[in-house]
Order: C-alpha cells, then structure tokens, then sequence
C-alpha cells in the first residue's frame, strides 16, 4: 500500500476518487451533518435512534391489541 501508482501502467491509485467532492448530508432544519461539532453528530444520531425505537414500540403494541 505504500505505492501511490501502479508500477505497470503508471495510474495513480483511486486518483479519479482524489478528485470527487467530499460526500455530504444536508437535512431540512438541520443543515449539513459534516459541519457538525462530534457531539452534535452524536445527539443527532441517538434522537434518531431514539424515535425508531419508540415508533417500533409503538407498532408493536397496536398489533399485540388487535391480534
């Protein structure tokens, strides 16, 4: 892994990967996730943990009642 270009034809190694803009996440009310402290990624990872949760609870127990 040390050799950045192949030694046969002389291509740079994921060099068109180089060149592509960083992949980024932009959600209404939020704003764009990667410009986010590490903490404030994590908060917003665990209220959406937290709200699948609840919602999977909460299916759960309607159809506990109707069966």
């Amino acid at each position: 892994m040390r050799a950045d270009v192949c030694p046969g034809c002389g291509a740079g190694f994921l060099a068109e990967l180089a060149d592509t803009p960083e992949l980024t996440l932009s959600l209404p009310g939020i704003g764009v996730v990667s410009t986010h402290t590490r903490r404030g990624r994590f908060t917003l990872a665990a209220g959406v943990a937290v709200t699948v949760t609840v919602a999977l609870v909460l299916v759960g127990l309607v159809l506990m009642t109707v069966l």
